[in-house]
């Protein structure tokens, strides 16, 4: 966290969001960065709530700092396309409980193992529904939606984990999460686009919190 944030330009006399649920080195490399963190609720799920970060927000706010999870699996369906073997760094297991239950719902069957946070939904149609009002539902529907294609969910979830290798010295790279990478050292980093930044004389505070609400994690 805090090498992204310099690599941001981020630091002494800067503000960073950040949920007040969260782990201490997030605080911790936050501070390090020069920067101040600042805590914002969240809602029922534990994820940042959108709609109070607009009375956080300030002048000397820089970055908002949540949890983007969701878009790995992106980069794991273009590997295993592509042939590529990859270290995973990250929980994924809830993931593909979900895609194997909206895949399920798709097809008008009976999950066989029904995801605890979908049970709700009845049919697929009513998870369309809801998720057309609900940005984290969006964002699920969109990655079913991709996985769906080619090969089908369970075809690509397939490919996908044996395109995932324990041993990271034989893989083409290594996916991780900011959460996951704490502690840990690489000798190049990419990063991805996934971090939120606040310009107070060019952004749209609207704008922003619309992004915010349809880009975190599942």
């Amino acid at each position: 966290i805090t090498l992204s944030l310099m690599a941001l330009g981020i630091g002494k006399g800067d503000e960073v969001i950040c949920p007040v649920i969260t782990a201490y080195p997030t605080i911790v490399g936050i501070m390090r960065s020069g920067a101040m963190p600042v805590l914002v609720d969240v809602k029922f799920d534990c994820l940042i709530d959108p709609d109070q970060i607009s009375f956080a927000i300030t002048k000397k706010t820089k970055a908002i700092l949540c949890r983007t999870n969701a878009s790995i699996l992106n980069y794991l369906l273009t590997a295993s396309q592509q042939g590529y073997k990859v270290h995973v760094i990250a929980d994924l297991t809830d993931l593909w409980s979900k895609m194997y239950h909206l895949a399920a719902l798709s097809t008008g069957s009976k999950p066989k193992y029904p995801n605890s946070e979908l049970r709700r939904f009845s049919n697929y149609g009513e998870f369309q529904t809801e998720a057309e009002n609900n940005p984290d539902l969006k964002r699920l529907l969109n990655i079913s939606f991709l996985l769906s294609q080619g090969k089908g969910t369970h075809g690509n979830i397939v490919a996908i984990k044996e395109a995932i290798i324990d041993d990271a010295s034989k893989a083409a790279f290594t996916l991780v999460t900011a959460h996951k990478s704490k502690g840990l050292e690489w000798d190049e980093v990419e990063l991805d686009e996934d971090m939120l930044r606040w310009d107070d004389e060019e952004g749209d505070l609207d704008e922003l919190l619309k992004e915010l609400k349809s880009n975190q994690t599942l």
